[in-house]
């Protein structure tokens, strides 16, 4: 009985050695060559090189090097901007930025001239050009600031316009969606100086009606198609590097951004690196299908849970490609998010011009956005969020959104739980709705 026994546990024991060692063979067995997907249609295709003198890039690395950005930019703005306390229009330092900044700013107006904006493939080193393209952003900013204060309006407004403008030359580039981003930062933070300036300034009734004109004339709002190769593009970079682990020239850690490792044992069952770029093919062409759509349409999730991982998604199979995935996904729907934004944001401005100018003229604000059309706008805008029209409250002197829980708060701006400070751009995006003061 006892020999039975043995033998039996001998038999056990190799059964389970050679299980044991199959699976290891498999999870270590890197494959020879990169399997290929359908994904034909998400390979961007680089257009014909741009012209130099066609390409607003030249002139915006010429304005990079012509730049002089101090190194305490931040709190000279901070203290010199703040419209808590008396503005200096005459301050030493600011003027002597300025004076020192006219190259670029000359450089600068021979780029959003140009009709394409063409940068050099990105590298890790590269992407600081987005850096500088940052500082000559605040430069003009910190101009146009300066020309309203001391008296020179009409001045100060076209360059307002004109920061919307670059923000547009980057994010019509194409090539990436850190670079849309970058774009986005610069046109939401120049639509909030141009709401500042129309709460605030005197402006003539007929710079308003231009300014309503030109910003609802759809050269700012975001190009779809721009948008849609910007998404290609990072759906590409990701598979490329996907691609380089099923080489062996990297490794799960490298692109999930962690240091550079060595080769891990059952790295092929943590990451299949098949399934996760069949996923990350489907995920990307449902967003460029979302991308005209407002936000309504779009159907994207909103629980408040949704960015978390668990530990078991992890440990399960391909729980590495699971774990890009998820990552993927939140990445693209704060790209669709900040795209109804960006529209938004547009639309609301160019309906406080028109509320600014019919107020010039009237002495009395609208009972109806329906007032201001045909005279002050062509037609009442749509909400990006739920494609109703955007809402006003005369009572109230407020324009809003619905935002992105397509709920009617009635001008609600309480925040959130998730809301975790920040300026009033921030705040919207946890706000019930999403609020335009009018304070004229």
């Amino acid at each position: 009985m006892n020999r039975r026994k043995l033998i039996f546990d001998i038999i056990l024991a190799v059964v389970v050695m050679i299980i044991v060692i199959a699976i290891i063979v498999r999870a270590t067995t890197r494959p020879e060559n990169v399997v290929s997907i359908n994904d034909a249609d998400l390979r961007p295709v680089r257009g014909a090189e741009v012209a130099p003198e066609e390409n607003a890039f030249t002139y915006l690395s010429r304005a990079t090097n012509a730049m002089c950005y101090p190194t305490n930019f931040y709190k000279i703005y901070a203290c010199d901007t703040n419209e808590d306390k008396e503005w200096d229009s005459n301050s030493v330092r600011l003027v002597q930025i300025i004076a020192s900044n006219e190259t670029a700013f000359a450089e600068i107006e021979k780029a959003l001239v140009c009709q394409k904006c063409q940068l050099p493939e990105m590298t890790n080193n590269e992407w600081r050009v987005l850096v500088q393209f940052r500082n000559l952003f605040h430069l003009l900013c910190l101009k146009a600031d300066w020309l309203g204060r001391i008296g020179r309006e009409a001045d100060s407004l076209k360059l307002t316009v004109d920061t919307i403008k670059f923000g547009q030359v980057i994010e019509n580039n194409g090539q990436g969606e850190p670079v849309f981003m970058m774009g986005s930062y610069f046109k939401s933070f120049s639509s909030l100086l141009l709401e500042q300036r129309l709460n605030s300034r005197v402006i003539p009734s007929a710079d308003m009606k231009r300014l309503t004109l030109e910003l609802s004339s759809g050269n700012y709002g975001v190009n779809c198609e721009s948008l849609k190769k910007s998404v290609c593009e990072a759906y590409a970079y990701q598979v490329n590097r996907l691609d380089e682990v099923s080489r062996g020239r990297l490794h799960w850690p490298d692109i999930m951004g962690l240091t550079n490792s060595i080769y891990l044992p059952f790295e092929s069952y943590m990451l299949n690196v098949v399934e996760t770029k069949s996923a990350l093919a489907d995920l990307t062409r449902e967003t460029i299908h979302r991308i005209p759509m407002n936000y309504s349409q779009m159907h994207i999730k909103n629980d408040p849970d949704y960015e978390l991982l668990s530990f078991k998604t992890l440990i399960h199979p391909n729980g590495i490609g699971k774990y890009l995935i998820r990552q993927k996904e939140v990445s693209l729907r704060r790209v669709l998010e900040q795209k109804c934004l960006d529209e938004l944001n547009l639309e609301a401005i160019a309906l406080l011009a028109a509320l600014k100018a019919f107020k010039q003229d009237n002495a009395r604000l609208p009972q109806s956005l329906d007032e201001l059309v045909p005279s002050y706008m062509e037609s009442v805008p749509l909400d990006p969020f739920d494609g109703k029209p955007m809402r006003y409250s005369a009572a109230k002197k407020i324009i809003y959104s619905v935002g992105k829980d397509l709920k009617d708060s009635g001008g609600s701006e309480k925040t959130s739980e998730n809301w975790r400070g920040g300026d009033v751009r921030y705040r919207r995006r946890y706000s019930e709705d999403i609020v335009y003061r009018i304070e004229f």
